[in-house]
C-alpha cells in the first residue's frame, strides 16, 4: 500500500483508519486490496465497503484455511482483517493467516503479501464514516 517498494514485514501490521480509506477511494490501489471481516452475522448489520465476510471459526480451521481462505486471498498484495474492535479475533485471525501464508511459502522471508489488522475495528471505522460511502449497510 505503500508508494515505494517494500520487503512484507514479517508479521501483521497494524493500519489506521485514515489509510485504509485513502486506499479504498484510489482506484489505483483498491484493486490490490481486499479487507477481511472475521465477524458473524453482524456483519450484515453494517461493513467496510467491499470487504469480503470470513468469520472467524473459517480462518482458525486449519482444514479451511488452505482449501478456503488462502485460495480466496492469495490473489491480493495487501489483505486487511479485522473485527468489531479488532482486539482479538481480527488480530489472531492476521496471524494464523500470516503463519499459513509462511509455512506454504516455506519460510516468513518467502510470504509475498502484506497483512495488516485494521486499528480499532469496525467499531472504529464506523465512528468515523457511518453515512458515507465507505460503509456498507
Amino acid at each position: 500500500m505503500s508508494t515505494a517498494p517494500q520487503a512484507p514485514a514479517t508479521s501483521p501490521q497494524r493500519i489506521t483508519h485514515d489509510r485504509l480509506a485513502q486506499v479504498l477511494k484510489d482506484p489505483a490501489q483498491v484493486s490490490s486490496t481486499i479487507v477481511v471481516d472475521v465477524r458473524g452475522d453482524d456483519f450484515e448489520g453494517g461493513h467496510v465497503r467491499g470487504a469480503v465476510n470470513i468469520p472467524s471459526h473459517i480462518v482458525l480451521d486449519d482444514e479451511k484455511m488452505d482449501t478456503e481462505v488462502i485460495q480466496r486471498l492469495e490473489a491480493y498484495p495487501n489483505v486487511v482483517f479485522h473485527c468489531q474492535l479488532s482486539q482479538v479475533r481480527g488480530p489472531k485471525c492476521a496471524a494464523r493467516y500470516y503463519a499459513a501464508l509462511a509455512h506454504k511459502a516455506g519460510s516468513v522471508s518467502a510470504v509475498k503479501q502484506q497483512v495488516f489488522v485494521l486499528e480499532g475495528g469496525f467499531e472504529n471505522w464506523e465512528q468515523h464514516y457511518k453515512g458515507t460511502d465507505l460503509v456498507e449497510e
